[in-house]
């Protein structure tokens, strides 16, 4: 499942790398989240193999995912962004590693930069106190280092493979996320209730990092990924560990503020400042969530 909006740009090489995929047989589904470039028709047009789902309007990564694979009866469903390129490999290796264990929920590539292939975006990635994921090897040249399979605390979304059943019974993405931090909402969740997620480094994809959005540095990203991970974080972590991640998230706010005043990116305090107020006004309904 390709998940989109106003990427037709990046479709061409996408879907022509899934389609020189070593396995074969697979159902591929766009979804089209109410774009205006023309990417459905064109995708239509020029990939007739594909499925072409419209939103009529953008529903986001999270309600966006959901809503598709609602809609399937494959147990195994392969979730990935627009703005990537898949090596031949890529599904085969990843289809192997969920096949190793029916307790692994999720399986993850390895993913490089689309246009530095020689370092990554991604080796898996660690869930932090403050309630983001942290990508494993983030512009470090890849290497040896990275090349072990095993268990990680989350996943990149833009390229991982999951056990529909187990997703479902997870409830799938929280939908409220919108986009960033549900893949790390996602896998926590997972873990929480006993299933394991794993990192496949012999599979590979290429991503534009940031370029759904725009690039790490927008002030719509950091809005929204200073609101989801303080939703990560109440309705995941454990009373103390909250407690203690509550100060922790205190300071390292203060010190991202203090650093963009210094630079003149007052456009960054007031995006974050926007998060904080949203989740604010959610606490009951994150409440809820917290309990389940």
């Amino acid at each position: 499942v390709v998940i989109t909006h106003n990427g037709r740009h990046h479709l061409d090489a996408c879907l022509t790398a899934l389609a020189a995929q070593t396995l074969q047989g697979f159902r591929t589904c766009l979804i089209d989240n109410a774009s205006s470039d023309g990417a459905a028709e064109h995708v239509r047009a020029a990939y007739p193999w594909v499925e072409v789902l419209r939103n009529e309007e953008n529903l986001g990564f999270a309600a966006g995912y959901n809503a598709a694979i609602a809609g399937l009866d494959e147990d195994f469903v392969a979730l990935l962004n627009d703005d990537t390129r898949p090596e031949p490999l890529w599904l085969e290796e990843l289809v192997r590693g969920l096949s190793r264990d029916p307790d692994i929920f999720a399986v993850g590539s390895r993913i490089l930069l689309y246009d530095d292939p020689s370092r990554l975006n991604a080796a898996g990635g660690r869930i932090t106190l403050v309630g983001a994921g942290l990508d494993i090897g983030l512009g470090q040249p890849d290497g040896a280092a990275y090349q072990r399979a095993g268990p990680v605390g989350t996943l990149c979304g833009a390229a991982m493979l999951v056990r529909r059943g187990i997703f479902e019974a997870l409830g799938g993405f929280d939908p409220d996320y919108f986009a960033y931090c549900e893949d790390v909402d996602l896998c926590w969740r997972a873990w929480l209730r006993g299933y394991t997620v794993e990192y496949v480094p012999t599979s590979v994809v290429l991503h534009k990092m940031g370029g759904t959005f725009g690039g790490r540095r927008s002030p719509l990203r950091i809005r929204l990924g200073q609101r989801n991970r303080l939703r990560t974080m109440l309705k995941n972590l454990g009373p103390r560990d909250l407690a203690v991640a509550m100060a922790v998230s205190g300071v390292y706010d203060l010190v991202r503020m203090g650093w963009w005043l210094g630079r003149g990116d007052r456009e960054f305090v007031t995006a974050l400042l926007r998060g904080n107020g949203e989740v604010l006004r959610e606490l009951g309904v994150l409440r809820r969530k917290r309990s389940r």
